[in-house]
């Protein structure tokens, strides 16, 4: 699930029309259930179906679609993932919040060198790194200042 994805129309269509029967037999499910940790879990889901289910298709008037997305967010959380992944490597510690608050902000910045459209935007090639890294640290001040600042 951390690949870019596109679904065409008629996947879009096919992927609607699931959601709207999972979510027709948990409503059905909900109604035969006694169990109240059980009553909760369906309303999470039902809440969750109800509130992406409009981001994640292109909206549909009289079956013409209104306008065209490419939903997903899986380029911003597999980045995320990414960079958490590897915290995790290099300490073996699951709880990462004492690693995030020590790291500089710019840390998550780092895999966008991966990404030929922003070296080209940013640097203009990935040779300027050094020359853009040092100019950057001319108005930077030092490392000790920018801590004290998060």
């Amino acid at each position: 699930m951390h690949e870019l994805y596109e679904l065409q129309s008629d996947e879009q269509n096919d992927v609607s029309e699931s959601l709207d029967e999972l979510k027709k037999q948990f409503d059905e499910s909900k109604r035969d259930c006694s169990n109240p940790k059980e009553l909760k879990l369906y309303d999470i889901v039902k809440v969750h179906l109800e509130k992406y289910k409009p981001y994640l298709f292109p909206v549909r008037t009289n079956g013409t679609e209104k306008y065209q997305i490419v939903r997903t967010t899986n380029g911003l959380e597999s980045h995320w993932s990414e960079g958490k992944r590897t915290r995790r490597q290099t300490h073996g510690r699951s709880k990462l919040t004492r690693d995030f608050h020590a790291l500089p902000l710019e840390y998550m910045l780092i895999p966008n060198l991966n990404n030929p459209c922003y070296i080209e935007i940013v640097l203009g090639s990935l040779e300027q790194l050094p020359e853009k890294m040092a100019e950057a640290g001319k108005t930077s001040g030092p490392y000790e200042k920018t801590l004290s600042m998060t």
